[in-house]
């Protein structure tokens, strides 16, 4: 699978996108730098990848996105992106990316309460 690397960045209060990033290290540890109207330097950034992916709504699936699926029951999981291959982690479960009906809830930093609901 091919893909464009592209990143959410998550501040501490707020979610960040864009599709030009630039990173630097400085003495206070990592910056980003989004382009743009707004942008502003963001102080240790936590990086989300995207999979690859995207959802029944058509929407990018990112590292940290908590999901929604069913197969036997529904299941809520916590997207992990290994650069070997793409998996949705459920618990302890790996499930590739041969399943369907996957709709995104949220993320596990702008949504912590979803990680109750995780199964």
């Amino acid at each position: 699978m091919t893909r464009t690397p592209k990143y959410k960045i998550w501040d501490g209060k707020t979610m960040h996108q864009s599709d030009n990033i630039q990173l630097q290290f400085s003495t206070d540890g990592w910056i980003a730098l989004p382009y743009g109207a707004n942008a502003e330097i963001i102080h240790n950034p936590i990086m989300l990848e995207f999979t690859g992916l995207k959802d029944e709504n058509g929407k990018m699936i990112f590292e940290g996105d908590v999901l929604k699926y069913e197969r036997e029951k529904k299941k809520i999981g916590i997207v992990n992106y290994n650069n070997k291959y793409v998996c949705y982690m459920f618990g302890n479960d790996e499930i590739g990316d041969n399943i369907f009906n996957i709709e995104i809830l949220g993320n596990i930093y702008e949504n912590p309460e979803l990680l109750k609901e995780e199964k």
